[in-house]
């Protein structure tokens, strides 16, 4: 009895930590000269570049690019990111797109990274102060392209074609024809919803629970 309550036990403890590991893109990243490509050789110049946790917090002067579950963080549970490029010089038409970024570490054998339109106000995306709303808005919307990477691909720069449904090359055509100076773009490894994440007293109660099945199937064996 006492070896199949220690084999649920250590079970269980091993799914709360396969929950709780960090799964991420870009983990460690900094200023990089991430850009978007137009029509196979123009290429776009980045001027800013961040992430919102899921809890709507953004340092403006941490230009670090994460994207995925880090429950190591500060802020522990889903980060998205975004890039905002400077489009003032560009002229209609763009007929292709696609975005170079280089991926620091990734930590997971396999990740699926989407890219999505941003809606929102620039200006509060990169101050800080998009909030909840930002982050929603990042893994949302309509979705310009998708790439899937393993942790082999860490350290190295990867081009992720923006064709979904012809999205991006239309949200960026009408920017430019709009005479807008700047163009964003954001990114997420989950749709919809962040993932919901334990709390410490989660974790807490469990382990009460957990100590409570040993004890009971200590009194049944006397």
């Amino acid at each position: 009895m006492m070896k199949r309550v220690g084999a649920f036990l250590f079970g269980v403890f091993a799914a709360f930590n396969a929950l709780s590991a960090d799964k991420q893109i870009f983990a460690g990243s900094g200023f990089w000269p991430n850009k978007l490509i137009l029509n196979n050789s123009t290429e776009v110049p980045l001027i800013d570049q961040g992430w919102y946790s899921f809890d709507g917090f953004h340092d403006p002067d941490n230009q670090n690019y994460t994207a995925g579950i880090c429950n190591s963080c500060v802020h522990p549970g889903e980060y998205r990111n975004w890039f905002v490029f400077d489009i003032s010089g560009l002229s209609a038409p763009v007929a292709s797109m696609s975005i170079s970024l280089f991926t620091y570490v990734i930590n997971t054998d396999s990740l699926i990274y989407y890219m999505y339109d941003y809606g929102g106000s620039i200006p509060d995306l990169v101050n800080g102060t998009g909030g909840v709303n930002a982050f929603a808005d990042l893994g949302s919307g309509n979705m310009y392209g998708l790439r899937q990477f393993s942790f082999t691909e860490s350290r190295m720069t990867r081009t992720i074609a923006l064709t979904n449904q012809g999205y991006a090359v239309a949200s960026l055509n009408q920017a430019i024809a709009n005479h807008q100076a700047q163009w964003a773009i954001g990114g997420a490894t989950t749709t919809g919803n962040p993932l919901p994440v334990p709390e410490p007293s989660t974790h807490a109660l469990f382990s009460v629970g957990a100590v409570g099945v040993l004890l009971a199937a200590r009194r049944k064996r006397k």
